[in-house]
């Protein structure tokens, strides 16, 4: 699978190849989006919360556990900062985390009344959520 992005402002493309799930693993569908911090790796969404994945050699090590019961179903990042939207359910609420993208350490959690339709995006300096 190759993954494109934007590193200081020039485009860049990784190839990374994807692992089958277990059978058994029922864990949900993660998020369609991920966080390239320039270091040589790319933070995605896993089951539980967010993972740091090595873009030379694939080994991935958890960076942040959510708290918060629901599904990551969106990330972006920004100025050291990973933001990833929980969802509790198709049609309940989302929460907003905000992640340091080194330490894994939860800056800050919000509630949303509705549900977020789209990846996070950032205008300037403020985070942008679609809700519903």
């Amino acid at each position: 699978m190759r993954v494109e992005g934007l590193r200081a402002g020039r485009a860049v493309a990784f190839d990374v190849a994807p692992a089958r799930r277990a059978r058994e693993d029922r864990s949900p569908s993660v998020a369609s989006t991920c966080h390239l911090p320039g270091d040589g790796t790319v933070v995605l969404a896993s089951r539980f919360g967010l993972a740091r994945v090595d873009l030379e050699s694939g080994a991935a090590t958890p960076l942040w556990r959510s708290r918060v019961p629901g599904d990551i179903d969106e990330t972006t990042g920004f100025a050291g900062v990973v933001y990833a939207v929980v969802g509790t359910s198709p049609l309940g609420d989302s929460t907003v985390v905000a992640v340091d993208e080194r330490s894994g350490v939860e800056r800050w959690a919000t509630a949303l009344e509705g549900r977020v339709l789209a990846a996070p995006r950032i205008v300037g300096s403020a985070l942008i959520l679609d809700t519903r």
